[in-house]
């Protein structure tokens, strides 16, 4: 009987461990798993992500903003709207912001460990780099991104730009042609020549000229 129950206890502890060491796969990706190591945080579990760029992974993964730490170490930083509170604990981290965050980045070696939060969370603790085959142990941390606010999707119906003009009443009209197109000739003849200037007041008056001229003064002189 005492074999028995070590025998049940011990399977026990091997299905424990089986679960705590199993990570979840990302499209793309291929299982790792560090069996006896502690891979879930303290609120999700990791998707391992093969194929992600080291810039814009949160674009990706189709968040519209991504504040990256590179290299990161305990302290706090801000992308200007985003603050986030890092603190290492050996191979490990925790972390915690001032605003909901969807997904968090954990890049090290040639994958990344994606955590997934829904809703969005202000916190979590134990999260880490994928694990390295060779040696059992998580690699290096490179650089976390904090992924937040979702990209929406594009406008439909009422309310939206109208689509692309199609069709024939969307072609611009052809170029003119024919006579109805061509300029007008240049103007020539008498009626086309400019008016002459405004008259001087002084010359054009012709009742002032008659009596300078031929009244006043010349009936003065001659009496």
């Amino acid at each position: 009987m005492k074999q028995l129950g070590a025998l049940a206890a011990g399977a026990v502890m091997l299905l424990a461990a089986g679960c705590d060491g199993t990570q979840m796969t990302g499209e793309g990706g291929s299982g790792l798993a560090a069996a006896g190591s502690p891979t879930l945080s303290s609120h999700v579990a990791p998707v391992l992500y093969t194929d992600l760029p080291n810039s814009g992974a949160c674009s990706e993964l189709g968040y519209a903003y991504e504040y990256k730490i590179n290299d990161p170490t305990d302290g706090s930083s801000s992308d200007g709207a985003l603050t986030v509170t890092v603190t290492i604990n050996g191979s490990t981290f925790d972390w915690s912001a001032n605003g909901g965050v969807d997904a968090v980045v954990s890049k090290g070696g040639p994958n990344a460990n994606v955590y997934f939060y829904s809703p969005a969370e202000t916190s979590d603790d134990g999260l880490h780099s994928p694990l390295n085959p060779k040696n059992g142990k998580y690699y290096g941390l490179s650089h976390v991104s904090f992924c937040y606010g979702e990209i929406p999707p594009p406008c439909e119906g009422e309310g939206c730009e109208p689509p692309p003009c199609e069709g024939e009443a969307c072609e611009p009209p052809p170029p003119c042609e024919g006579e109805a197109c061509e300029p007008p000739p240049p103007c020539e003849g008498e009626s086309c020549e400019p008016p002459p200037p405004p008259c001087d007041l002084e010359v054009c008056d012709g009742e002032g000229g008659g009596t300078e001229g031929g009244g006043t003064e010349g009936g003065t002189e001659g009496g």
